[in-house]
């Protein structure tokens, strides 16, 4: 998609029950810049347990 100047260090960091991981990237097109943002919300790590321990 052509995105640049990928920032993603939080999701390298042990998760906590307050923290949050985000990821953030920047696309220039023509005199504008994109910036991209996308979010997980507390023990990111394990948002899918529940629903794979309930399968």
């Amino acid at each position: 998609m052509g995105f640049g100047e990928i920032e993603s260090e939080t999701y390298r960091k042990e998760p906590e029950t307050d923290s949050i991981a985000y990821g953030l990237a920047t696309k220039k097109i023509n005199d504008t810049t994109i910036l991209a943002c996308g979010v997980c919300g507390g023990n990111y790590a394990a948002e899918w347990a529940k629903k794979a321990a309930a399968s």
